[in-house]
């Protein structure tokens, strides 16, 4: 997200919330990490004016056959590593709520 806030419930569609996601954070990394990924689980919902920039999983793949091997190498390693860390936050807010 470029800038803004959003608020996530969560995937059981009970008004919930998972936490918030905020300028420079992502959000869908489930879909890229997680193999047996199928469904958007989440809801966001904007909490102020938000923009996002939208990467369909097929173009994620193509992003990374571009700049994963050159000269943009270290951007590469640092988005994913980056995105990474916020898909295990966002598992360790629905692994919260599901033992609550």
């Amino acid at each position: 997200m470029l800038i803004g806030k959003l608020s996530l419930k969560n995937e059981m569609g009970t008004n919930s919330k998972l936490g918030f996601v905020d300028s420079g954070e992502t959000l869908g990394e489930e879909g890229v990490f997680e193999p047996d990924y199928v469904t958007r689980r989440d809801t966001a919902i904007a909490k102020e004016a938000s923009y996002v920039i939208e990467i369909r999983k097929r173009n994620f793949y193509r992003l990374e056959k571009e700049f994963a091997n050159g000269k943009f190498e270290l951007d590469w390693f640092t988005l994913v590593n980056h995105m990474k860390t916020n898909w295990v936050t966002k598992r360790s807010w629905r692994y919260k709520r599901s033992v609550l």
